[in-house]
């Protein structure tokens, strides 16, 4: 098996593999009622996960200044963590989140990881150490602040403690 993972700048992603990303985003996420019609930010980089020239896996990362409490803090969003139906099973995603973890905390050197997830999917981003955090987590539409509703992860990257209090994204969900 010829597994390759690298980290892309939006830029730099190809036709190729934003149609590939595109169109599983439509599959896997078109029936998540919870969003329906919310707009997204644009992503910063992607993880992409190959088999050969085949791309099975991919996530996206935006990094930012958000809030929590009200005080500013440098954060990475990990998002849209997507795997080819066929292909699931086989430790892609995985290799995705771990990748996206060492490029969050070492590279980009930001103090936090955050991402949402549904919460049956809770057991797996707490296998790479990713914690549940109960504040609400805002974030910014065109009609004013939505609360999320699903459940919000934080990854520490150092030794501060996830400070308390709601988080604010000053922007756009990942």
């Amino acid at each position: 098996m010829d597994i390759r993972v690298e980290i892309v700048a939006d830029a730099d992603m190809t036709d190729d593999d934003r149609l590939t990303v595109g169109r599983w985003s439509v599959e896997m996420f078109a029936d998540d009622a919870d969003f329906r019609g919310f707009s997204w930010a644009k992503p910063d980089w992607h993880v992409m996960v190959r088999e050969g020239a085949e791309l099975v896996s991919c996530l996206k990362i935006m990094g930012r200044v958000g809030s929590v409490g009200g005080q500013p803090l440098r954060m990475a969003g990990i998002g849209d963590v997507m795997t080819a139906p066929e292909q699931r099973g086989k430790g892609y995603a995985r290799a995705a989140m771990r990748a996206a973890v060492e490029f969050v905390c070492q590279r980009l050197g930001t103090e936090f990881g955050v991402l949402m997830c549904k919460p049956a999917l809770v057991p797996f981003y707490s296998r790479f150490g990713w914690e549940v955090v109960p504040e609400p987590l805002r974030f910014e539409q065109a009609w004013g602040k939505e609360v999320s509703p699903e459940v919000t992860m934080v990854k520490l990257c150092g030794e501060r403690r996830w400070p308390d209090g709601e988080i604010d994204l000053h922007g756009l969900p990942w």
